[in-house]
């Protein structure tokens, strides 16, 4: 195994975040060397204490420090070892005094680094990822699972959910080389279970902002502080080590979590953020004012999309424009340098009557695994984003619906889904009324925040339309502000349209209500919003290709402008002074 050294050299000024002490990595592969160089650019050298032993897959580093812990796993880590692997494996797992383990990884690698390694290793196994049914033999120090992925333990155990202690006590149960059981539930506590006794560790009060990544620090505390100490595995031990990561895993959720690395030096503040945004376009715009010759497909349409500038990502329907018999490697052929932003639903006039809320349950059950189809399909094309719009789940008339039955078969609807997929980021895009359904189950940003809550899973949120808001008679940057409280703001669909009852006009955003979406821009800048732009808009009589460049260099403006009314002598030191504010604004909009 190679180790490093990363000291920072002194009177350096340029390096974020505190000072990494070691990284550990399974061989020298070229992304070592990108690592290194990024280092440096950073002023901080990294010094090889022990040369690669192998030509081992994968590249996982730990950054243990006093009170912080960082963990980043680099891709190509989940293949599979090659034929000549064992016996250099063997060599390196000799004296390994900590083993971790994932259910993503192949498994075969999983088994042999457990036969390969010493009787004396601590073994650790999480259960993130994609599951595989763990075999009853199985031993190991430790087996680590968040909520949901306990309840995809207890079905492949042919059990329902359970109460935390008594999940553990049936996991203990089930494997008996198990020696403990750590189950994390969100934010609320963590249950630790040998089986002798259990114990419920409640984290620290913090400032939430994101957490990304909060498992593997979780992890990677918890071993490091076993190995550090040289602690055994009684449980004084290990219930010292677990309150330790607990608290480790909490103060990693106070700073963003997994982000792209920014060349420093750059210059430009956050108004230089403007050129690395995230832009998609309504695929069905590049039906309207068409070309000689245009064939109008699938094909076109996205061959379209790849000549607006500044466009970086293409948003799919599902079924409508992708389905289980559509082609996707032919499809990601056409889409060019662009990726794929999100898989977003549109239920079939089958389900008039309801998706999640149909009376009939064969409907609803049909309308559940479409959408767990959309997420197997988002995945496929590299995508971890699936959104939720329903044209039918609501009603038209009163006193015709069971309003409560209606919610509760929704809720369970997102969490089933959720729960099969917690890679994938769910989202429900609210919307007030419609032409198919004159009053949604979910018509408010309001409802929709009570239904993230009712839900309880860190991968279900919301996505907001601009216009939508407008529709609810919501102020858009309100709206925007209080779901990025809750750590819940997954997309932003942004347009534009005159407040009128029911009309969703989808023009350019910014063309009619231009403050409204400064102030929306000013607070997703403001929550830290890391998702892409898309804008559903209905160009109609214009040339989508330009609509589209349009609303991106819209947004690049407002983007650049909110940076100005920011900082110590911004918009926020004269609120509650209209006067103030209309003239640091028009100054910035209307110059």
């Amino acid at each position: 195994m190679s180790i490093y050294s990363l000291q920072f050299n002194q009177h350096s000024t340029n390096t974020p975040g505190r000072p990494p002490e070691r990284t550990s990595s399974y061989h020298n592969c070229p992304l070592s060397d990108i690592l290194v160089d990024t280092l440096e650019s950073c002023d901080v050298t990294p010094k090889i204490l022990s040369p690669p032993s192998s030509k081992l897959p994968g590249l996982g580093l730990v950054f243990p420090q006093k009170t912080d812990v960082s963990a980043i796993v680099l891709s190509n880590s989940n293949v599979d070892f090659p034929p000549s692997t064992p016996s250099v494996l063997k060599s390196t797992l000799s004296s390994c005094s900590v083993l971790l383990l994932q259910s993503e990884i192949p498994w075969s690698i999983n088994a042999l680094a457990l036969s390969l390694s010493p009787k004396t290793c601590i073994k650790i196994l999480d259960l993130g990822g994609s599951f595989t049914p763990l075999p009853p033999t199985l031993a190991l120090t430790f087996l680590t699972m968040n909520e949901s992925e306990s309840v995809r333990l207890l079905k492949s155990l042919n059990s329902p959910p359970l109460p935390p202690l008594e999940s553990s006590a049936l996991i203990l149960k089930s494997f008996p080389n198990i020696e403990y059981v750590i189950i994390t539930y969100s934010s609320s506590s963590v249950i630790l279970s040998s089986r002798s006794r259990s114990l419920k560790i409640r984290p620290p009060k913090i400032n939430y902002m994101d957490g990304t990544g909060s498992g593997d620090c979780f992890r990677a505390a918890l071993s490091g502080k076993l190995y550090v100490n040289g602690w055994g595995t009684d449980w004084e031990d290990v219930k010292k080590a677990v309150e330790y990561a607990v608290e480790v895993a909490s103060k990693s959720c106070e700073s963003l979590g997994a982000q792209r690395l920014k060349v420093i030096g750059r210059g430009g503040g956050q108004g230089s953020e403007a050129e690395e945004l995230g832009f998609g376009s309504r695929l069905n715009s590049m039906k309207d004012m068409q070309p000689k010759g245009f064939r109008n497909d699938l094909e076109s349409w996205i061959k379209r999309q790849t000549e607006i500038k500044g466009l970086t990502c293409i948003d799919f329907n599902y079924p409508q424009h992708i389905n289980p018999e559509t082609d996707l490697e032919e499809v990601k052929g056409w889409m060019g340098k662009l990726k794929t932003g999100a898989v977003c639903l549109r239920y079939p006039k089958k389900f008039v009557g309801g998706a999640f809320t149909n009376v009939e349950e064969r409907l609803r059950r049909e309308a559940i695994e479409l959408t767990k189809e959309a997420c197997e399909t988002a995945l496929k094309l590299n995508c971890n984003e699936v959104v939720v719009w329903s044209a039918y789940d609501g009603y038209d008339y009163t006193c015709t619906t069971d309003y409560n039955e209606r919610y509760d078969n929704i809720v369970e609807a997102f969490r089933e889904i959720c729960e099969a997929y917690p890679d994938v980021k769910v989202s429900l895009e609210f919307k007030p009324t419609d032409e198919n359904t004159r009053f949604f189950t979910i018509p408010t940003t309001g409802m929709a925040l009570l239904l993230t809550r009712d839900v309880g899973l860190d991968n279900f949120g919301l996505t907001l339309d601009f216009g939508h808001m407008i529709m609810a008679g919501e102020n858009p940057g309100q709206s925007v502000a209080a779901v990025l409280r809750e750590n819940k703001l997954f997309g932003v669909q942004l347009n534009d349209g005159y407040s009128r009852y029911a009309a969703e006009d989808g023009l350019e955003f910014g063309s009619v209500n231009p403050k409204m979406a400064l102030e929306v821009i000013f607070w997703l800048r403001k929550g830290g919003f890391k998702g892409h732009f898309y804008f559903d808009t209905f160009p109609l009589k214009l040339d989508p290709v330009k609509e589209a460049e349009r609303n991106i260099e819209t947004v690049k403006k407002l983007w650049k402008m909110c940076e100005e009314l920011e900082g110590e002598s911004g918009l926020e030191s004269v609120w509650g002074d209209w006067e103030k504010c209309k003239e640091k604004i028009d100054k910035v909009m209307f110059r």
